[in-house]
């Protein structure tokens, strides 16, 4: 059997079945406040109020620009049914700016992502330049996404027989298969799974989104600082290694300006160095090692590494948190630490992943507050915008690290 190759983008925060659509893909247009209607509760989810949305949302976050979306890449399940949008965000002088992602497997919080930042591209673009990374050749004539879980995303490409995951290139039968096995997985969601059989949340997406108050608006930011970003490519390219962690804790290293990722000397010296004090584990596919690390090994490791950047004059302080709340991740980026946070997806291939957050940007719909957590994934060097309020409650083995420096 001829098998498809393809990049599938994983920072997981939940598993969970994706319902079918009647969202129907028409020719790209570009969509702004002038030509597109209102959305009222007498219409229809089509194209037009998909692109109003993130019109609405884009202009909320960034006041003052008129924010305009020029292009719409859907989102498709294993049944080829639509279930979101990558929404290609633009200026009025036509510059990327940026993505919002509009998922429509629930009648509410219908924001799943977004990159508000100016030069930033859409989430299509971002993932097509990981695929020239792995040498993949992308369909040009196919342009779409396809939903592996809530917050994966595969890309397919021209060639055959293998599929990449995780920057990963694995033997795989057939993409449909892995979108399955996500979308039957069992799981705290199932009972609304089930219940949503029969689509009904298409018409609360329009419901809720009409009311008056039903519009995301913007209502706060909280940065640790500029953000910082490093790519997986960056690293396997360099020194022949990746994991997860490590990408994190080299990025606290460079705000303190212990390493400097961009030099290839500094980058293997402690990408090397930190990965050997986390004692992280060693598996090699294609050349490349890959490696896992316990959170609770993170904290001793970068005591450990500053004293030696240091000569003893300072230590690395952290923090161990099981199961971090919001307010925690809050307090610690208020308080200056570096954050790192860890959860797992027990049916998934990586059933792990640890990123940097690095800031909380909120908005409010119907009076309720939604948090996004701004971080760097360790897959791209682009900041990316997760909703914490959607998909927090079916996290699964969360933990915390809070990082900074104190003097001895």
């Amino acid at each position: 059997m001829k098998l498809k190759k393809y990049l599938i983008l994983t920072c997981s925060i939940l598993s969970i079945s994706m319902f079918s659509q009647v969202v129907t893909v028409q020719a790209s247009s570009e969509y702004t406040n002038d030509n597109t209607e209102a959305i009222t509760e007498k219409s229809s989810l089509t194209e037009e109020t998909i692109a109003r949305m993130a019109i609405d949302f884009a202009n909320s976050m960034k006041q003052n620009l008129n924010l305009k979306v020029t292009e719409l890449i859907p989102i498709k399940n294993s049944e080829d049914n639509v279930t979101g949008y990558d929404c290609k965000i633009r200026d009025e002088d036509n510059n990327d700016y940026g993505y919002v992602i509009i998922t429509l497997i629930d009648g509410e919080n219908f924001i799943s992502e977004f990159n508000l930042e100016p030069g930033t591209p859409d989430f299509y673009e971002i993932m097509t330049e990981q695929a020239e990374d792995k040498n993949l050749s992308i369909e040009d004539d196919k342009k779409e996404l396809l939903q592996v879980t809530s917050t994966d995303y595969a890309l397919e490409s021209t060639t055959d027989e293998t599929f990449l995951t995780n920057g990963e290139i694995i033997e795989s039968t057939d993409i449909t298969d892995i979108q399955k096995e996500y979308e039957e997985s069992d799981n705290t969601q199932s009972e609304i799974i089930k219940e949503a059989g029969n689509y009904s949340h298409v018409g609360d997406i329009i419901e809720n989104y009409s009311q008056s108050a039903g519009k995301m608006k913007y209502q706060g930011q909280l940065y640790l600082g500029q953000f910082m970003g490093i790519t997986q490519n960056r690293a396997t390219s360099s020194i022949k290694k990746f994991a997860c962690t490590i990408q994190s804790m080299i990025l606290v290293s460079d705000r303190f300006g212990y390493s400097q990722s961009w030099n290839d000397v500094s980058l293997k010296r402690d990408y090397n160095r930190l990965w050997s004090l986390t004692n992280t584990s060693n598996r090699v596919e294609n050349g490349i090692t890959f490696g896992g690390t316990s959170y609770n090994k993170v904290g001793p490791a970068w005591n450990t590494y500053v004293k030696e950047k240091t000569n003893n004059k300072k230590r690395g302080s952290y923090q161990y948190i099981n199961k971090p709340t919001l307010s925690q991740i809050e307090s610690g980026i208020k308080g200056g630490h570096s954050v790192l946070f860890g959860y797992s997806i027990p049916t998934a291939k990586q059933s792990a992943h640890s990123v940097y957050v690095q800031g909380i940007y909120y908005a409010s719909q119907n009076n309720n507050k939604n948090s996004f957590l701004i971080i760097a994934d360790g897959w791209n060097d682009y900041a990316r915008y997760i909703n914490w309020t959607k998909y927090s409650s079916i996290m699964y083995s969360t933990e915390a690290v809070k990082l900074n420096v104190a003097n001895n």
